[in-house]
Order: structure tokens, then sequence, then C-alpha cells
């Protein structure tokens, strides 16, 4: 059952990210739109900003070390992009707030 559930939702297209918010500019599919039940051709959307009430301020640029390691000019960079992926999913945990049982595990991986 779920294998074909996923099989379903794998060939459901939803078409381009094609709309821009009116107020913020984000790229959105037309489904994520706010009034799901009318069909309208000027859309709102309240997901990225809630319609220009969120503001937020500009980003700062990146540290000269990491705008370096994103061009991919030299090997160090190469590298990382290549293990970029790696890189985040073993950094995703690190802010967790957690007891850790040492008798549990003994190194090797999660228990």
């Amino acid at each position: 059952m779920t294998y074909m559930l996923f099989m379903y939702l794998a060939n459901v297209d939803v078409g381009e990210c094609s709309l821009e918010c009116p107020y913020c500019q984000a790229q959105l599919w037309y489904k994520e739109r706010s009034d799901k039940f009318k069909r309208l051709k000027q859309v709102d959307f309240s997901l990225c900003c809630q319609k220009g009430k969120v503001q937020l301020s500009l980003l700062n640029k990146h540290p000269q070390l990491l705008q370096k390691l994103f061009k991919g000019e030299d090997t160090t960079s190469q590298h990382f992009l290549h293990y970029i992926r790696s890189y985040n999913n073993m950094f995703s945990f690190t802010s967790i707030g957690a007891n850790i049982h040492s008798s549990i595990n003994d190194g090797s991986g999660p228990p």
C-alpha cells in the first residue's frame, strides 16, 4: 500500500512554479494560493509573507570563505560541493537538546 501511494505521489504534476507573490516576489505554485475554493486570475498568497504583513530584512553577504566554497573553482570547493548533502545531514542534528546515554550506544550509530 505504501509503495502504491508513493508511486501515485511520484507521478503527480502540479505544474510549474510560475506565480509570484505581489508583496515579496516569492515564487509559488497556483495550488499554494490563499483561497483554494475560488478560481481567480489574480491570486493572493499567505504562505510566504502573510499577504505583505511580514517583512524580512535583506540577508547579509556570506563570508568570503563560504562564497569561495560555493564557486567550485578549486579542489577544496569541488570536494565541498560534491559532499555538501552529507555535510548538511551531518550537521542537521547538532542543535538538538538531548541527554546522551553512553551505556546504550557504543558510538557506532543510532541504537
